[in-house]
């Protein structure tokens, strides 16, 4: 099974963002884009939403942060009326909420520890990034110096002529089709 995409290369950032402008005025969906390095502004001209990753951090944090006092504290209080006979006393803590100053490097780490793991697995799930994957380089050259727009097929109502007329109006340096195998 194979796509049928058409590809325009860009030599430049400036160039690439007035394309996206010109094809999303057509409204034709624009399937991916691919530049060898950042480009601001070009989540914005794509027309993408704000990413969730950060409330999912902040939450996946806020948990850690909780389980980790929970778990100081209750190990703390709950054990020592078990063992009245011959009590710990570790570090010189107080006994219960009293010691919470002493969790708080404790508390911290784990923070800092879950929310570290839920951005990585968030953004390999998010990414579809998982180890057994083979990828499809559309072009070799988005890791070197040209930024790279392509459009499915299957996703506009034009026919591949029609597209890549398109694309020839932006300041493309060239366009042409490739078919991927899925």
């Amino acid at each position: 099974m194979s796509k049928k995409l058409v590809v325009g290369v860009y030599d430049d950032e400036h160039s690439l963002i007035v394309a996206i402008k010109h094809i999303r005025a057509k409204k034709i969906k624009i399937n991916n884009v691919y530049t060898p390095y950042p480009i601001h502004g070009l989540d914005h001209a794509l027309g993408m939403r704000r990413s969730k990753l950060p409330k999912f951090t902040f939450w996946v944090g806020a948990t850690g942060f909780t389980s980790a006092t929970l778990m100081q504290v209750g190990l703390h209080t709950f054990t020592l009326p078990f063992n009245l006979m011959n009590p710990i006393n570790v570090g010189g803590k107080p006994w219960g909420f009293a010691g919470l100053p002493a969790f708080v490097p404790i508390m911290f780490e784990i923070m800092v520890l879950s929310s570290a793991l839920s951005i990585v697995a968030g953004f390999l799930f998010r990414s579809k990034l998982f180890p057994s994957l083979s990828c499809n380089v559309v072009d070799i050259r988005a890791t070197d110096d040209k930024m790279i727009l392509v459009i499915d097929l299957e996703d506009v109502p034009m026919d591949a002529h029609a597209v890549n007329q398109l694309l020839k109006e932006t300041p493309a340096t060239e366009v042409y089709e490739k078919e991927v195998a899925l």
